[in-house]
């Protein structure tokens, strides 16, 4: 059994397979290299059938916050040149080597009401003005809209806001079970499994975790007891605030957590343009 969305994997090797396009770069997630299918293990299956293909295949091992972008998230990048040998590496991508903090990202977005209805499209009447000056570099660059779209957020059920009170800042649910009362607690967290990735509160003076779709993970805002919005979600992730998202709020938030931070895509894209010229 394949899942669905990891076939999306297999459909691209057979269009690179069928069109041998003379350059292709793929982009997975860490856990590809503890993946089996079949019991076979798949980053190197990947690696055996796009060599058998003519291709010499390079993986990069990329952070995000080694591009500017105030946000843990390791990212597998697959790069193939056909028939030609591609001596590259992780130094050969270029870094900004600035690092950004939640606070870098978000502090300066106006405190918003949440949006009761959780299927509401969400167009470009809903805006909020920046507050005050811009209190970062990060900010400053991207600030180039007048008008903050997106800046919305779903309230959760009750009982949801009343765990976020116990959970402090750069905590997650796991590390703050102690101190809640077992009422509020999740079914599981009371026979004592607490998944480690949901109800994370952010810490201001750090990046953020990896960005995923916030109302599933329940991402926590570091000051309110309420979920991060997809403006802040798309900060953290290196979209400017002129990018405007569309749909509904919940696909929002899975387009903001699918993407490819821009400022680590532009980095790939400029290494990608160094290949080819150098082939001219």
């Amino acid at each position: 059994y394949v899942d669905p969305i990891g076939r999306l994997t297999l459909e691209f090797i057979r269009f690179i397979r069928c069109f041998k396009p003379e350059i292709f770069v793929m982009e997975n997630v860490y856990g590809i290299f503890s993946l089996k299918i079949n019991g076979k293990d798949v980053a190197a299956e990947i690696d055996r059938i796009l060599k058998s293909a003519g291709y010499d295949l390079k993986v990069l091992k990329l952070s995000a916050e080694n591009f500017g972008v105030p946000q843990v998230r390791r990212r597998v990048f697959f790069i193939g040149l056909y028939k030609k040998s591609l001596n590259i590496s992780e130094k050969n991508v270029p870094c900004s080597r600035l690092y950004y903090t939640v606070r870098d990202a978000i502090s300066d977005l106006a405190r918003v009401k949440a949006l009761p209805d959780t299927e509401k499209d969400m167009h470009a009447s809903y805006h909020v003005t920046l507050r005050g000056n811009p209190k970062s570099e990060y900010q400053k660059k991207m600030r180039d809209s007048e008008k903050v779209f997106n800046h919305v957020y779903h309230k959760p059920y009750r009982i949801a806001i009343e765990r976020m009170k116990y959970i402090r800042e750069g905590e997650n649910l796991y590390r703050a079970r102690s101190r809640i009362p077992k009422d509020l607690l999740v079914p599981s967290a009371q026979n004592g499994k607490i998944h480690m990735n949901i109800y994370r509160r952010l810490a201001w003076n750090k990046p953020s975790p990896t960005i995923v779709h916030v109302r599933k993970a329940m991402l926590i805002h570091p000051s309110y007891n309420r979920l991060l919005t997809a403006r802040e979600a798309a900060r953290l992730q290196g979209f400017p605030d002129s990018y405007r998202f569309f749909g509904t709020l919940n696909q929002q938030y899975q387009m903001i957590a699918d993407a490819v931070p821009p400022p680590m895509a532009s980095a790939i894209a400029n290494l990608v343009k160094n290949i080819i010229n150098r082939l001219k």
